[in-house]
């Protein structure tokens, strides 16, 4: 793969422990300002050869659960780490507890430049 595709749950170092295909990468409405960082994030999934949903930002994490089973997503991309839980109990409320949800790990937080 292309590119570095750290971040999702269950992708270690790179590597690809589980292999979602198609992913939806979104922020939440948190003012954290990371929209281009995420058309980056998007672009490198992409070029990973992820299919990816854009889902834009200023979403609430029930908007995001729900465009994920709508997209019948595997997993969920987020902006920043913070945004990992919220949108990973909105999930499970909506019985889609199987969707990965991650964000970018440390100092590659999308809301840190």
């Amino acid at each position: 793969m292309a590119g570095d595709v750290r971040g999702l749950t269950g992708w270690d170092d790179g590597r690809v422990t589980s292999d979602p295909r198609r992913v939806v990468v979104a922020g939440l409405a948190d003012g954290s300002g990371a929209e281009d960082a995420l058309v980056r994030r998007a672009r490198v999934l992409r070029d990973a050869g992820v299919e990816v949903v854009w889902a834009g930002s200023g979403l609430t994490p029930d908007q995001v659960a729900a465009i994920a089973v709508a997209e019948d997503a595997d997993g969920v991309e987020v902006g920043d780490q913070a945004q990992v839980d919220p949108v990973a109990q909105a999930l499970t409320a909506r019985d889609a507890d199987d969707v990965e949800v991650g964000a970018p790990l440390g100092e590659g937080d999308l809301t840190h430049g």
